[in-house]
């Protein structure tokens, strides 16, 4: 028996994991995208991920992620004792190790969702994928739902787009979203001498003060539909947060930076 469950022994409370991190499985998620987008956004989604995290900072020298400023990663973020690892990959197996772990209940954060809302910047692509995605989520926790509650996860980039997900999520039964709690947009003065977007100066809206959007019916919107809005969104990769050398230096506070 672990600790943690002789110490949830003692308690008179429920116990509820709230960061259950999951690690996706690609080759399923591939067929999700297969079905909702077709061959094409297979092998758009391959694309666009292959070049956007198609590296670590564990392969490099020191003087090449120096040279690139090529930020340190977590080491700690894939799991290697094989019951954890495949605890985090199995749905079933997931709610099966709860009671060893001392809990009671999990809130099932994504980890490859995160990247999806950060990295797929083409509101086509962005539209498929996240539909795959939830649709994904919803069927492989379908069965466990008394004690797993999975996240889906819609863009905030645009809230007409943000609301569509949201209701498709819902269709899903699905209880819980998470957000990128910021949307990194180009400045749009650039264009004058950079045609290309995505090579422009950039900030980051809050959805708030300044933002190029109305928010208040996407607000609005998850009150309706009584779907509960997180987000988890850090600030690693920002200017500020790009040690070559220090992952606690990029990660410590990045949450709150970011929100």
């Amino acid at each position: 028996m672990s600790r943690a469950r002789k110490i949830r022994e003692h308690l008179g409370h429920p116990i509820v994991d709230a960061d259950g991190h999951w690690l996706e499985l690609q080759p399923v998620f591939i067929e999700y995208i297969a079905d909702v987008g077709g061959p094409g956004a297979v092998d758009r989604y391959r694309e666009v991920m292959g070049k956007a995290v198609g590296y670590s900072s564990y392969k490099m020298t020191v003087e090449e992620r120096f040279r690139r400023r090529i930020r340190r990663q977590g080491f700690w973020a894939q799991p290697t004792k094989t019951e954890d690892r495949a605890a985090a990959m199995i749905p079933g197996y997931f709610r099966d190790q709860l009671e060893e772990w001392g809990f009671d209940v999990a809130l099932i954060y994504p980890t490859l969702g995160f990247l999806l809302l950060k990295l797929i910047q083409e509101p086509d692509l962005r539209s498929i994928i996240v539909r795959a995605y939830n649709t994904m989520v919803a069927d492989m926790f379908a069965p466990y739902g008394d004690k797993l509650i999975p996240s889906a996860s819609i863009s905030l980039d645009n809230p007409t787009e943000a609301i569509e997900q949201l209701e498709h999520a819902h269709s899903l039964g699905l209880k819980l979203i998470v957000a990128n709690g910021t949307a990194q947009r180009p400045i749009d003065g650039d264009a004058d001498f950079q045609p290309d977007p995505s090579k422009r100066r950039f900030y980051f809206d809050g959805y708030g003060i300044d933002s190029p959007y109305n928010y208040d019916p996407l607000w609005q919107k998850f009150i309706d539909l009584k779907i509960a809005c997180t987000v988890h969104t850090g600030t690693m990769g920002w200017p500020d947060r790009m040690s070559p050398s220090s992952f606690v230096t990029n990660h410590l506070g990045h949450f709150a930076q970011s929100h």
